[in-house]
């Protein structure tokens, strides 16, 4: 197997050369050379692209991702990507080659992807966790440690200020449970979006599993957190009332529900015309954190006096 040389942005630190890259794809590296590599392909696009198709080929999918089939192949680097979102290949190419190389494509039984969707974000949490700010805007389900808001609240943003270690949970999530649409996954997929930045990626996944899964009230609630984050970053006043809408139905399902609460007094808080009762009943209820930052913000946006 061969590899074509990366390209080398202007003033970047130099690739390595195909030869190291393959050597690293095929896990024969020594410990502190294969951490050089990785600290690279955190930053590297072309380079982490490199090596994925290495190991996929490595593998045994020659078919997806050779041009001939034959372990002779020269890869390339500019190849559409039918299997790992754009999004999520953003992750450092060290959690690619530990889940594909030397053992062959992930299969997880369909009776276990629950499970496994549980636990992927679980280690996702626990990376957001670690973080100085939470990546979304609105409260997921699934029991978050809490973390203040984003500072950048306009625009569309993908994943250039996520941390590596959010980025590598997060494509944990697409490479463990991205082969089945179940609601679960379809979930989780959901969530690891959102967490990236990919706010349009994330509200389709996520309206697909609350689709799949009415009576699933957190579901509904993350459906509306995705909502409520494009709605503030993009100043889109339709995406407010549908993250509304969602917190009401999940809500409706579980009225205990403070993550759909939270996220719906902060959209009706948003609107043109802020409605900041539900804002002010959140900030009540709560005497943790989250209810902290509702009664933070309700001082900013309520009138001098009132």
């Amino acid at each position: 197997m061969t590899l074509e040389r990366p390209r080398q942005a202007a003033g970047a630190l130099a690739c390595p050369d195909a030869q190291r890259l393959a050597e690293y794809a095929d896990q024969l590296l020594t410990a502190p050379e294969q951490l050089d590599i990785e600290r690279h392909l955190v930053g590297c696009a072309d380079c982490r692209e490199a090596v994925f198709i290495a190991a996929a080929f490595r593998a045994g999918d020659d078919q997806q991702f050779g041009e001939t089939g034959t372990r002779n192949t020269v890869l390339r680097f500019r190849q559409p990507w039918a299997k790992v979102g754009a999004g999520l290949l953003a992750a450092a190419a060290g959690l690619l080659i530990a889940t594909y190389a030397g053992r062959g494509p992930f299969r997880t039984p369909v009776a276990t992807q629950s499970a496994t969707a549980s636990a992927e974000l679980a280690g996702l949490f626990a990376a957001v966790g670690a973080a100085p700010a939470r990546p979304s805007d609105g409260r997921l389900t699934g029991g978050l440690q809490y973390r203040p808001p984003p500072s950048v609240t306009r625009g569309i943003g993908g994943s250039a200020n996520v941390s590596p270690e959010i980025q590598i949970a997060a494509a944990s999530v697409e490479l463990k449970v991205g082969e089945s649409q179940t609601p679960q996954n379809l979930h989780a997929l959901g969530v690891a979006s959102l967490v990236l930045g990919d706010l349009d990626g994330a509200h389709s996944r996520l309206a697909a599993a609350a689709g799949a899964a009415p009576s699933n009230a957190a579901f509904a609630s993350d459906l509306a957190a995705a909502h409520l984050t494009r709605g503030l970053r993009t100043g889109n006043e339709a995406d407010l009332r549908a993250a509304i809408a969602a917190a009401d139905r999940a809500l409706q399902l579980d009225s205990s529900m403070n993550e759909a609460r939270f996220n719906r007094a902060l959209a009706l808080a948003s609107l043109l015309e802020p409605d900041l009762s539900a804002l002010k009943d959140y900030a009540a209820r709560d005497s943790g954190p989250w209810g902290d930052e509702a009664r933070t913000r309700l001082a900013a946006l309520q009138p001098v006096g009132r």
